[in-house]
């Protein structure tokens, strides 16, 4: 870099690193100027109640009046940060406290979802031993401790739990006990494609078989000419001991005119859904 004064011809050439380091430094330098200009305030402050003391009379009341006021600005500082300090130490308490709350009204929300779902299994059971009752049935309530093709059950021969045993909740049949152990069992679900049996449909006096799709269930033998409604409830007729008769099986979910023959496709959507289920009651009479 060329500098140049008055005299075109005088120059001074600063290399650009120093110069660069120059204004890098440059903040840093008036930062510390602050300071120093805080420091020469405070020792005046300090220095002038040093010569109240000591000035003669005439200087003394100047010189008093210039320390007081340096007391009073120093005064006031202080208060604003004792202040400024208060409010600090209120909002960090408050925003403490909201976290503390946060974290409450959580815990409340999952004891909440964990009693909503107490009380809808609760109900079930109680749909179960209703249901049961109503039919003139006997059985232990189980709990689900396994999902997939069969639910595994915590209940098994010492409970009275049998091969062939039906499992159902307070909306109907869940499905069969195929497999029983000493405190265990295996329930294959209704809608499972290994199941059939004679159904009665709601409005409808003859009785027709219903065989499970996997998902749900289907009445492969209707005629067309049957009476059958969208919603119509599909019960056990008990025909064949299989299950007991009279309990809720499905729900015409969907008819439709079979292309291959005088029937029709319907799909029964079972009334007793597996899926989360955590509890059921297994008909030991």
């Amino acid at each position: 870099m060329l500098s140049t004064g008055g005299d075109r011809s005088a120059w001074t050439y600063t290399p650009a690193p120093l110069r660069r380091r120059a204004e890098a430094t440059a903040p840093s330098t008036t930062r510390s100027r602050s300071k120093a200009i805080g420091r020469v305030l405070v020792a005046g402050t300090l220095l002038a109640f040093a010569i109240a003391g000591t000035a003669s009379p005439m200087l003394r009341a100047p010189v008093t009046d210039v320390a007081s006021q340096a007391q009073f600005g120093v005064g006031q500082a202080a208060s604003t940060v004792a202040v400024a300090w208060q409010a600090h130490t209120r909002t960090a308490a408050l925003i403490d406290e909201v976290q503390v709350l946060r974290s409450e009204r959580e815990q409340l929300q999952l004891d909440l979802m964990a009693t909503r779902a107490a009380l809808a299994e609760a109900d079930r059971v109680a749909g179960a031993v209703a249901l049961a009752r109503t039919e003139g049935l006997t059985g232990t309530t189980a709990r689900v401790i396994g999902h997939g093709a069969t639910l595994r059950l915590d209940r098994g021969e010492a409970d009275g739990v049998t091969v062939g045993s039906t499992a159902i909740t307070g909306d109907g049949i869940v499905g069969q006990i195929t497999a029983v152990g000493p405190s265990h069992s295996e329930l294959l679900p209704i809608a499972d494609r290994r199941h059939a049996l004679q159904v009665r449909i709601e409005g409808v006096a003859k009785a027709t078989t219903a065989t499970g799709t996997g998902d749900a269930l289907t009445l492969p033998h209707l005629l067309a000419t049957a009476p059958i409604e969208v919603d119509a409830l599909v019960f056990s007729t008990g025909v064949g001991g299989v299950f007991p008769a009279d309990l809720p099986v499905g729900v015409v979910e969907s008819i439709a005119q079979s292309p291959d023959g005088p029937f029709l496709q319907v799909q029964l959507r079972p009334t007793a859904s597996v899926e989360a289920l955590s509890e059921v009651m297994v008909l030991t009479r």
